[in-house]
């Protein structure tokens, strides 16, 4: 998505709306002769839409497969509650608080969902700068990088690239005086009167404008209505008036997550704006951008949550 735009460099000189053509590439795999008849074709479709997403590769799809023998035999040996526990990719609790993707689209991060986890340890190896420094980020053992690496390399069919075509339409950028007012609900009073009193981030007016110009928002937290500190302990953005939380979009609850509901469809649009727009925290009930700025975190699934560093 960055890619695309940066391409729009003309971006704040077009008309209602900037749109960016892009091809995305996905790849249809066969495993080798030998282990062709070894991966479940569900995991496979897993293994090549997570590598796709991740832009990892075709390497990269033989290695998800590979570590998905290595921790599981593909979800064949392990036992229900294991499954539940790490899921086929064998992931760690803390692994899955840190990268956890809603790979499937269902709008849940499940353990024992094979897409997930795909996806999930997906997103591990693309937080390293390479595909062996992303193992060794799950298990620091030089054996089993080795073990994966060749394992996938015995594994590694052809694949075929595929190049689908999509379309990216955003609300124009706007300064802080075009908020559409008719548009905005803040529950609370002191949080109405930051805004009037010049205390919430110029960054976050100017997402308050740019939705507002085609959604109807309630805004549930901004600064003075938000606790200082976070759950994990740290000094909250909503504490210096980086961030806003909102609770509805169009008068549906963010409770509904679901691909197609509003509140996904805004924070797609947040996740997709250019760098200096586009929030650099980008909290909702799960993962909806891939290696983006947006990640899911389990007290966040009836809001979504904007907001900027320092």
């Amino acid at each position: 998505v960055q890619d695309v735009l940066d391409k729009a460099a003309c971006y704040g000189d077009l008309g209602d709306t900037v749109e960016a053509d892009e091809q995305l590439k996905n790849y249809i795999c066969q495993a080798s002769d030998a282990r062709v008849l070894e991966i479940p074709n569900y995991y496979m479709r897993g293994f090549e839409d997570a590598a796709s997403r991740y832009g990892l590769g075709k390497r990269g799809i033989w290695v998800l497969a590979a570590v998905a023998r290595l921790e599981s035999d593909y979800g064949r040996g392990m036992t229900p509650q294991q499954l539940k526990d790490t899921g086929p990719m064998g992931l760690s609790r803390e692994e899955w608080k840190k990268y956890g993707v809603d790979g499937d689209g269902d709008g849940y991060v499940e353990r024992d969902e094979p897409w997930d986890g795909i996806a999930t340890f997906a997103r591990l190896l693309w937080s390293q700068p390479t595909l062996e420094e992303g193992l060794f980020e799950h298990n620091h053992a030089t054996w089993y990088v080795e073990a994966a690496v060749q394992d996938a390399g015995r594994i590694a069919g052809d694949c075929q690239a595929v190049k689908t075509d999509w379309n990216i339409a955003y609300p124009v950028p706007t300064n802080s005086t075009e908020i559409n007012w008719d548009n905005l609900q803040v529950l609370n009073p002191a949080a109405q009167e930051d805004i009037q009193n010049g205390l919430i981030d110029q960054r976050v007016i100017n997402l308050l404008a740019i939705l507002t110009q085609k959604y109807s928002l309630l805004i549930s937290a901004l600064r003075s209505d938000h606790s200082q500190m976070t759950a994990s302990g740290n000094v909250s953005n909503h504490y210096y008036g980086r961030a806003m939380d909102i609770a509805a979009v169009n008068g549906v609850p963010c409770t509904d997550q679901s691909a197609d509901s509003p509140c996904t469809e805004v924070i797609k649009i947040l996740a997709t704006l250019p760098d200096g727009i586009k929030p650099t925290e980008l909290i909702y009930g799960w993962d909806v951008d891939g290696p983006g700025p947006a990640f899911a975190l389990a007290d966040h699934t009836d809001h979504i949550h904007a907001g900027f560093g320092p």
